[in-house]
């Protein structure tokens, strides 16, 4: 393991920071190009994204979390007859300070302070793309850790520009997977700085990071295994890992306070309204754990992930050889890999409702740039670069292709066949005759069947 110094050098070599300038200036260059508001406000507070923000808008503007108010967010049924959001406020707690400083300016402009106009919009619109790129930034951080510079800096470009991250950062982005991108960066970092000084601090941080990512969707409770599976390489070492932890059972009392403090004010709430600490909130939306649609989420032409994000057949691939590059972090990053697949291949609407690609895995991408980045290292000491460059910008190229084909519906959002993709292949707008011809090329997928 290289030395600590090494690890948090703060100075840039020239390609990484010339990659991470441009990012920075190419999304406030071009984010009008990418937005994807299409909701009659033009906001980006619309289906889900609205149902994470309601919590903000029902505390700071209407004072009511019983949303007796007039409001049209999804509202889950308790058994004592109350409505509460459907969503946990975890992605509330990131929100609100820039819901603040936005509604400081509403107010300052004599704009409507409702939490949906322009100042609310953009405020939050912004902030999303300033914390996507925070996340880029301490991904290189670690990603230096174990891989040359050169490695690293085609790593950052391919997991943003290649994958839909990119339209979760420029075009819907108030989703919860922009967010979970970057806790999940930091969930890392604080794993090896953990572990590199053994300093109470990043214990805490690690685990305010976790319970965040938890209270905001349950199922990413499966990230523990990074950490508890970091540096593991044998049978001995797991059960020196136990004797250490058990070791540091103090720390690990004061970090679980820390995971369950995000938690609190959820707990309270939900007992206030509820009658129960903790709440169901999906009704009978469920797993399927005997149906899972592997072929679908993989490769099916309604939302496949290497369908519409190619760019991550270089992750897969690199697992191959991940081991070898990263022994430390393999066994953690390939379970929670297996697992997060499985669970999203059964879960009852397998295509993730309306979103390009298969936007359920982009909080991964997080992790899934170290064997892409053991892929690209493996590459280039075979002296296939110009290979290598040529494939990874025509993934890239395809990437925003289709980014703004998906702007532009030529993609839907739910409904796509192979018919229909190879129909619209080469166009980038659609016209009324086209909506017409796409129609019954489409099919649209049934809610109301739970798991199929």
């Amino acid at each position: 393991m290289k030395n600590i110094s090494v690890f948090m050098n703060t100075h840039f070599p020239t390609s990484g920071k010339k990659l991470l300038l441009f990012i920075f200036i190419f999304n406030f260059a071009t984010y009008n190009v990418w937005r994807d508001w299409r909701s009659d406000n033009r906001t980006p507070f619309v289906s889900d994204a609205d149902q994470y923000y309601s919590y903000v808008v029902a505390t700071f503007i209407y004072h009511d979390l019983s949303f007796s108010f007039q409001h049209q967010y999804w509202l889950a049924k308790a058994p004592n007859g109350a409505l509460v959001p459907k969503v946990s406020m975890g992605l509330a707690y990131l929100m609100a300070p820039f819901f603040g400083i936005s509604h400081l300016v509403a107010l300052t402009t004599n704009k409507v302070a409702d939490g949906y106009s322009a100042p609310y919009a953009f405020g939050i619109y912004y902030s999303i793309i300033l914390i996507v790129f925070l996340g880029l930034f301490y991904l290189r951080k670690i990603l230096i850790r174990y891989f040359t510079e050169e490695v690293s800096t085609l790593t950052i470009a391919s997991i943003y520009f290649g994958t839909n991250l990119f339209y979760y950062t420029l075009g819907w982005n108030t989703l919860a997977h922009a967010y979970l991108f970057t806790l999940f960066v930091f969930f890392l970092y604080f794993t090896l700085r953990w572990y590199d000084t053994f300093k109470l601090k990043y214990l805490i941080l690690l685990s305010l990071t976790f319970g965040l990512s938890v209270l905001i969707r349950p199922t990413e409770i499966v990230i523990a295994f990074v950490p508890l599976l970091y540096g593991i390489r044998t049978f001995k070492d797991i059960k020196e890992r136990i004797i250490f932890l058990w070791n540091k059972k103090l720390h690990l009392l004061i970090a679980a306070f820390f995971f369950l403090l995000p938690w609190i004010p959820q707990m309270i709430y939900w007992k206030i309204y509820t009658d129960q600490f903790l709440f169901y909130s999906y009704g009978n939306e469920g797993f399927y754990f005997s149906n899972p649609q592997f072929y679908n989420v993989l490769l099916g032409f309604r939302k496949g992930w290497l369908i519409y994000t190619p760019m991550m057949i270089f992750s897969l691939a690199g697992f191959f050889i991940f081991k070898k590059k990263c022994p430390d972090l393999f066994w953690g990053i390939l379970i929670v890999f297996l697992i997060t697949f499985y669970l999203i291949s059964a879960w009852w609407a397998w295509w993730w409702g309306g979103c390009f690609g298969m936007r359920a895995l982009i909080q991964l991408y997080a992790f899934l740039a170290f064997p892409m980045a053991a892929f690209y290292s493996y590459v280039l000491e075979k002296k296939r670069k110009k290979l290598l460059i040529g494939v990874m910008s025509f993934f890239i190229f395809y990437n925003l292709y289709q980014t703004y084909r998906y702007r532009a519906t030529v993609i839907h959002w739910d409904s796509m066949t192979k018919e229909a993709f190879w129909w619209g292949i080469f166009k980038v707008h659609m016209s009324d005759q086209d909506k017409l011809e796409i129609k019954p090329l489409l099919d649209p997928p049934d809610y109301s069947k739970r798991g199929q």
